[in-house]
């Protein structure tokens, strides 16, 4: 009766990550303190999703069969994070970088990248927006080989292209354009 009792406190107990693991093998590892004793355990995450927590990080720990050499953890959130959050939203948040995706009550998605955000595709993107799209930088780049804007409307002359323009005491006259300005509206 003792045994059972014993493995039955000792099912779930917490820990803290004393080691950040190196995240390099098949299952994600870290190295974790508890009732003073330490050890390198394979972390249970929701698939799909990975981390590899930093030192000071709180573990839910749990030995399988009350074994402990059957020990996984689960790394939980920490004060930092993304708070208040209303009813129903859930959020992604790096506590190191600090930025996060909150996906929002009201439908939105919010993304916040304290540096860079890449995001790469093998195949098309396509946005559609009921709306209006906005884009707020100090430039915008556009690399492609083929550029179209819009479709049905106005063409657009650009620096290089032959324009025919005219003039009523001259007819039709036949140039290029050799300049363009800096800011341009369409």
């Amino acid at each position: 009766m003792k045994e059972t009792i014993k493995k039955v406190n000792n099912l779930i107990k917490w820990g803290m990550v004393t080691l950040c693991g190196k995240d390099t093998g098949n299952y994600p590892k870290s190295q974790i303190s508890y009732m003073e004793k330490v050890k390198d355990i394979v972390l249970a995450l929701p698939l799909g999703f990975a981390v590899n927590p930093p030192e000071e990080t709180l573990v839910l720990l749990m030995n399988a069969q009350g074994q402990e050499e059957n020990m996984t953890g689960m790394p939980l959130g920490t004060d930092e994070r993304i708070k208040p959050l209303k009813k129903g939203e859930v959020a992604i948040y790096n506590p190191i970088t600090q930025s996060y995706v909150v996906f929002r009550e009201d439908k939105s998605i919010l993304i916040d990248s304290k540096e860079n955000l890449d995001v790469i595709v093998a195949g098309a993107v396509n946005i559609t927006v009921t709306g209006n799209a906005n884009i707020k930088a100090a430039n915008v780049n556009i690399d492609a080989s083929v550029t179209n804007l819009g479709v049905g409307g106005n063409a657009i002359a650009r620096v290089g292209d032959s324009v025919k323009v005219p003039v009523p005491t001259h007819g039709d006259c036949i140039g290029e354009i050799t300049s363009g300005g800096m800011n341009t509206s369409i």
